[in-house]
């Protein structure tokens, strides 16, 4: 069993992640519309699709991408990278224990490797991926050495096999 150290994310950098997350999985949805309002403007060669451009790129969008964002964040799954907790990792799962203020254990979740769809490594921390928008991310701050990180991978990647 591999235990971490007690981490947690800001809501902040949780919600940087989750853009990026999901603009590199659905970018294409928000461009094509795009592509075809400029398409028109230009082979119809009328400036009303401009102003529908402009309404598409400034309300629609946002407003769009905002509601998508919420729904991802109020997912149950989006609080354990948000609590200060501790994880166990083991053949079966990661287990997390959530502490509170006194650093006692409050609560605790276990997640399958087998929900685990990817781990995906970036500059600042391991991301989790479980399903649709739904992603835990764990500092490398957790890891005491890079020898425990290599073992929670390797723990991670031959259980889901």
């Amino acid at each position: 069993m591999l235990s971490l150290q007690p981490f947690s994310i800001s809501s902040g950098r949780y919600y940087r992640i989750l853009v990026a997350s999901h603009l590199r999985r659905c970018l294409w949805l928000y461009a094509l519309p795009a592509a075809a309002l400029v398409a028109a403007m230009l082979w119809l060669a009328d400036v009303r699709f401009l102003f529908l451009l402009l309404i598409y790129g400034f309300i629609v969008v946002p407003m769009a991408l905002t509601f998508t964002l919420i729904s991802c964040g109020l997912h149950p799954v989006s609080r354990y990278s948000l609590l200060s907790k501790r994880a166990l990792a083991s053949s079966t799962g990661l287990q997390f224990l959530f502490l509170d203020d006194d650093g006692e254990v409050a609560s605790s979740a276990t997640i399958a490797w087998t929900d685990v769809q990817s781990i995906t490594p970036t500059a600042h921390e391991l991301i989790l991926t479980l399903g649709h928008s739904r992603i835990i991310a764990i500092p490398y701050e957790a890891f005491s050495s890079p020898e425990q990180l290599r073992d929670f991978i390797a723990c991670a990647s031959t259980s889901k096999d």
